[in-house]
C-alpha cells in the first residue's frame, strides 16, 4: 500500500473530488478506481471522503508562546552557571541551581517564572537555548593528564568497584566579570572517611532503578550492618515494621540486632515502580530462629533518595509466614543471590 501525506491526500480530494460528484455512475468508477490506486485507501473509505465536499482550509494557528523571553532569559542565566550543560544535564540541575543562586543573592526570580522553569523538558531547554548557543563560540576543552598518562592509568567504572569508591568529585560555582563558571575537581580519600555519592543517581530509569534494587540486594545479603549502612545518609529516617529508626548508628544497631536473630538469612528484592527520586520495591527473604523454626518474610518498601543517590527515607512493612524445611526456596550459598537465580516472578511469589 503506497503512503500518502496529509497535505498530498488533502489536494487529491480537492482535485478530484468535484469530478468524481460531478461523473455519472460509470465514470465514477473509474475515477474512484485511479484515486484507490495512488492513496492505497479501502474502496468504500475513498467514496465517503470523494462524496463530501472537501471543508474550506482554515488559517494557520498562531504560535502559541507557554515560555516568554523572561523565562528564557533565566534560563540562560542557569545555562552559563552550570557551564553550558546541554538539557538532560541541566533539566535535573535547575531546581539546586536556582535555590544555590537566591540563597546568594545572585539571583531572584517571580514565581511565575521559576514555576515555568521548573516544568521545562529537556528537550524543550535545547530549543530555547538554540540561538544562544549558536551565536557562542564553541570552547574547545582540553584534559590536564598526557595521553601516555592517561593509558598508564587502569581505569575502573561504577560497576566495577565492589566497595564505596576511593574519591568524591567537588564542584564549586563562582562568579567572575559578570559570568558564572564551574569550578570542578577531584578530591581523594581513604575509603569510607568522606562523604561520597552512591550511583545511579536520580532522577531514575528503568534500568538504573534495577540496577539500585539489586545493589540493596547485594549489600543486604552480605550481612554486614557498618557497609549496609554506608548506602544511606547520615540523617536518614526509617520505619521498619513498627519501628522507627533515624541515623547510620541507630541502623547500624538495628541490622546487627536483626541479623543476629534472623539465621541463614537470604533475601530476594524486585522492581514495582519508580518515579523522580522514589523507588517502590517488594522483597521476600527467608530465615530461621534460633529454634529452627523457619520463616519467609514477604514486604514492600518504599525508598526516597537524596541527590547524590543515598538513601533518605526507607518505609517497610513485612508479614512473616511459618514455612517447613522442605517449603524453602531459596537455597544458594549465603552471600549474593547468583545472577542465574531466578527472581520473585519466576518463583511464584
Amino acid at each position: 500500500m503506497r503512503k500518502v501525506s496529509m497535505a498530498t491526500r488533502r489536494e487529491l480530494v480537492e482535485a478530484v473530488g468535484e469530478r468524481y460528484r460531478a461523473a455519472d455512475r460509470t465514470s465514477k468508477g473509474k475515477v474512484l478506481d485511479e484515486f484507490v490506486a495512488v492513496t492505497g485507501l479501502h474502496r468504500k473509505h475513498a467514496m465517503r471522503i470523494l462524496r463530501e465536499k472537501a471543508p474550506s482550509r482554515q488559517t494557520a494557528r498562531p504560535e502559541r508562546r507557554i515560555y516568554t523571553e523572561a523565562v528564557r532569559t533565566a534560563l540562560i542565566l542557569l545555562w552559563e552557571a552550570s557551564d553550558r550543560l546541554c538539557g538532560k544535564r541541566l533539566r535535573p540541575l535547575i531546581p539546586i541551581l536556582i535555590e544555590a543562586m537566591e540563597g546568594h543573592g545572585h539571583l531572584d526570580l517571580e514565581p511565575t517564572i521559576k514555576a515555568k522553569l521548573l516544568q521545562m523538558s529537556a528537550a524543550t531547554i535545547d530549543r530555547a537555548l538554540k540561538t544562544v548557543k549558536e551565536g557562542s563560540p564553541r570552547l574547545r576543552r582540553r584534559g590536564v593528564a598526557g595521553s601516555e598518562l592517561r593509558r598508564s592509568v587502569p581505569i575502573r567504572t561504577f560497576s566495577d568497584w565492589g566497595d564505596p569508591a576511593p574519591g568524591i568529585w567537588k564542584q564549586t560555582l563562582c562568579h567572575t566579570a559578570g559570568r558564572w563558571r564551574r569550578v570542578a575537581g577531584h578530591a581523594l580519600c581513604l575509603k569510607g572517611s568522606c562523604p561520597m555519592s552512591r550511583p545511579p543517581l536520580p532522577p531514575f530509569t528503568h534500568e538504573t532503578a534495577l540496577q539500585k534494587v539489586r545493589a540493596a540486594e547485594d549489600g543486604w545479603n552480605g550481612r554486614d550492618p557498618e557497609r549496609v549502612a554506608l548506602a544511606y545518609t547520615e540523617d536518614s529516617q526509617w520505619r521498619n515494621r513498627s519501628e522507627f529508626l533515624q541515623g547510620r548508628d541507630a541502623i547500624i544497631a538495628f541490622l546487627a540486632t536483626k541479623w543476629s536473630r534472623e539465621h541463614d538469612y537470604r533475601l530476594i528484592k524486585g522492581l514495582w515502580a519508580y518515579e523522580g527520586n522514589r523507588i517502590a520495591v517488594r522483597f521476600a527473604y527467608e530465615w530461621h530462629d534460633d529454634a529452627g523454626t523457619w520463616y519467609r518474610s514477604y514486604g514492600n518498601e518504599n525508598w526516597e533518595f537524596a541527590i547524590d543517590g543515598l538513601m533518605a527515607r526507607r518505609i517497610a512493612s513485612i508479614n512473616d509466614l511459618p514455612i517447613s524445611e522442605g517449603e524453602r526456596l531459596f537455597h544458594w550459598p549465603l552471600g549474593q543471590r547468583p545472577k542465574n537465580h531466578p527472581g520473585l516472578e519466576k518463583l511464584g511469589l
